[in-house]
């Protein structure tokens, strides 16, 4: 279980006050604590309930980000510029949840030549509903 706070803060460059943004802490509990902290532009009448949900959140898409690298290919990209690479990205997630999704939904996959799982060619239970919803 984490702790989290937030605070208001002005981040400076070059030693001016640039621009208003969130502060946020979290640390584990425990003896020995380790605290990470991120800056949100959130606005300013945020509640603490969306920041608890987004750090939440982002476990979850360094899963599948890490997925993604091993298993979807993105450890085999090869582009030169950041759009390219954003597309890629984007693309690699997408191919995750589907696959995510279909084999809830489905089951593991069989050994045959055709990939249907056993239940499926035997009982007909597979709707597009199902794999759509």
């Amino acid at each position: 279980m984490d702790a989290l706070a937030r605070q208001r803060v002005t981040r400076c460059q070059d030693g001016l006050p640039e621009r208003t943004v969130w502060l946020v802490i979290t640390r584990s509990l425990g003896a020995e604590p380790p605290y990470a902290s991120d800056i949100s532009h959130a606005p300013v009448s945020t509640s603490l309930r969306p920041f608890v949900w987004f750090s939440g959140l982002r476990w979850a898409m360094e899963q599948c980000c890490e997925a993604g690298k091993t298993a979807r290919g993105m450890a085999h990209y090869a582009v030169r510029k950041y759009p390219g690479w954003y597309h890629h990205r984007l693309t690699t997630i997408r191919a995750h949840c589907f696959w995510w999704h279909l084999k809830r939904h489905v089951g593991k996959k069989s050994s045959g030549p055709h990939r249907v799982t056993a239940a499926d060619i035997i009982g007909g239970r597979l709707t597009p509903t199902d794999v759509y919803d």
